[in-house]
């Protein structure tokens, strides 16, 4: 006699078996056939044991004198873990974890858990992360600006959150990261396509590796800038980092939570962005045009007692860049500019900017393996306006100790310099450094 189902009963299990073909499907798309059928292998073998239990069950064992008779290499426990995700999700739910999906945002019948619903920084000014952003310190930053400047300059903008709090009426942003400034010229006139584009970008350890490997050249603007913010969200710490070849190499950063799809940040920098001058490359060539009453911010890798493991673009920043930026920022001071520079509270970047204005500003670090590494630190704020009189003064005629505190170690160390004059006279940067340092005679303002 064939036992009585009720029908509600079978309608229930049609629509079970159906929601888990749908969370299967689903899964497939997110994870890439790469990784799929070794997944599904697995899952297969442990609906094997999960069903030689239940079949031992129903002879009569008990749940754990099943599982023992098995002599499996897993724990009970893990077993037991396994029958329990099969009676609610089907194969789909002995689907290794790290296969799950981990994208926000996107309509699709897996229900997300509560784990990876997006999140947003309490105020979010960029729409990228970046080491060394001055979001944190705005609160100490913004009552030193100057009143009144003509321009604004940030020649290693970054993700410029000092431009988008200042809100200046003109701005020149540059850096030496041509993905960076691309993606800043796709976001200020493209915003919508790359909306879209980046609609398209799934939170998977697969996908992000597959965009990774990508070459940036191949590829359309739209795409090579949704490229880029997405593997700057989804990467360890948002850390920028690229090796001796100029290839991005920041691992997987696993944040189930970090959102890509942050619309309406872009959409707001989009319209702050509008009527802005965008440049690529050496700071000193950002800046040749800067003229009296301008202001220009420079932010660059900071100074360290040891070479950084970072390195932000293929040509890093070592000491000498440091030098030669020191040495730019006399020239904009004679010029009539107001110049700020961020670096390290180390002693050779007080000796280079000797008879400014120095500022100790305390920050946190944001990017360490160990978060008990994240500790507060100090930083210095370097500024050629507000400075007392009798402290310029004081330094005015002071000879340098060092007598090459502004110039290259020696020749052979000179990088290639591209592009037409840096400085008022139209030299080189290596020529005006050195008039600059005869016209002078070693003297310091």
């Amino acid at each position: 006699m064939v036992p009585y189902v009720p029908v509600t009963r079978l309608v229930e299990d049609d629509a079970l078996a159906t929601k888990n073909l749908e969370r299967l499907e689903a899964l497939r798309r997110q994870i890439g056939e790469a990784s799929w059928q070794a997944r599904i292998a697995r899952a297969r073998e442990r609906e094997a044991i999960v069903q030689e239990v239940r079949r031992r069950m129903v002879e009569g064992c008990s749940q754990a004198e099943a599982i023992r008779g098995l002599n499996a290499k897993f724990t009970e426990q893990t077993i037991s873990r396994w029958l329990a995700q099969y009676a609610t999700s089907g194969l789909s739910g002995l689907i290794d974890s790290t296969g799950r999906l981990t994208t926000v945002g996107q309509k699709d019948p897996i229900a997300k858990p509560r784990s990876v619903a997006p999140r947003k920084t309490r105020s979010a000014l960029s729409f990228i992360k970046w080491v060394g952003s001055k979001q944190s310190i705005l609160p100490q930053l913004m009552p030193r600006m100057p009143r009144n400047f003509g321009r604004y300059f940030e020649p290693m903008v970054g993700s410029g959150v000092l431009f988008l709090s200042l809100r200046p009426k003109q701005a020149i942003l540059a850096d030496e990261n041509p993905e960076l400034v691309l993606c800043y010229q796709i976001v200020r006139d493209h915003v919508e396509s790359l909306i879209r584009a980046l609609g398209q970008h799934r939170n998977t350890s697969d996908h992000f590796h597959r965009l990774r490997a990508q070459v940036p050249s191949t590829l359309d603007p739209v795409e090579r800038a949704a490229r880029f913010i997405f593997l700057n969200k989804t990467c360890y710490n948002g850390l920028y980092r690229v090796n001796r070849d100029g290839h991005f190499n920041v691992p997987y950063g696993r944040d189930a939570r970090a959102n890509f799809l942050d619309f309406d940040t872009l959409r707001r920098v989009s319209a702050q962005l509008q009527g802005v001058q965008l440049r690529c490359g050496d700071f000193a060539e950002a800046c040749q045009d800067a003229a009296s009453g301008d202001l220009l911010y420079f932010d660059p890798p900071y100074l360290g007692t040891s070479p950084s493991s970072i390195r932000y673009s293929q040509q890093g920043f070592p000491e000498l860049a440091h030098r030669r930026l020191a040495t730019l920022v006399r020239e904009l001071d004679r010029r009539g500019c107001l110049v700020m520079v961020s670096n390290s509270n180390q002693p050779l970047v007080r000796k280079l900017y000797l008879g400014y204005r120095i500022d100790v500003i305390q920050l946190r670090r944001t990017v360490n393996a160990n978060a008990a590494g994240r500790a507060g630190w100090d930083e210095l704020l370097i500024r050629n306006f507000d400075v007392p009189a009798d402290h310029r003064k004081r330094h005015k005629d002071r000879p340098p100790h060092d007598r090459q505190l502004f110039l290259p170690l020696c020749s052979e160390q000179l990088p290639e310099v591209s592009g037409g004059a840096v400085y008022g006279d139209g030299s080189t940067p290596l020529q005006g450094a050195q008039s600059l340092a005869d016209r002078r005679q070693g003297q310091i303002p």
